[in-house]
């Protein structure tokens, strides 16, 4: 039987700053283009929600780690990062998608790993 687990999907979709920043951050990024950034971006999940109210609570809870782990996946050397890493600047950088059904068609165990970040 394919299940629905109590998680919620959150897509965080670049916009034209972040790209841009990702672009010119250092030398080594040089070989990136804005479609690279744009082809699939990534899906976090979290404790799924009842109301509009408790999606903004969501954002304000973990737009931290969200913020560098997109970060850190197109640049890593933590020097070049943006000092300014507030709320107001992930959504100047990110679009957000929430959903809020999360159907589990696949059957292996869950595999879970520690982020670096």
């Amino acid at each position: 039987m394919k299940q629905i687990i109590n998680r919620a999907a959150v897509i965080v979709r670049p916009k034209k700053s972040f790209v841009e920043w990702v672009l010119n951050a250092d030398d080594e990024s040089k070989h990136i283009t804005a479609k690279d950034i744009e082809k699939e971006p990534n899906i976090y999940l979290v404790n799924d929600y009842d109301m509009d109210g408790e999606m903004e609570q969501l954002i304000k809870d973990n737009y931290e780690y969200i913020f560098e782990e997109e970060l850190n996946r197109w640049i890593t050397d933590k020097s070049v990062w943006p000092r300014k890493r507030n709320i107001k600047t992930f959504r100047e950088w990110f679009h957000v998608d929430f959903h809020s059904m999360i159907f589990d068609l696949g059957e292996d165990e869950y595999i879970m790993e520690d982020s670096e970040i």
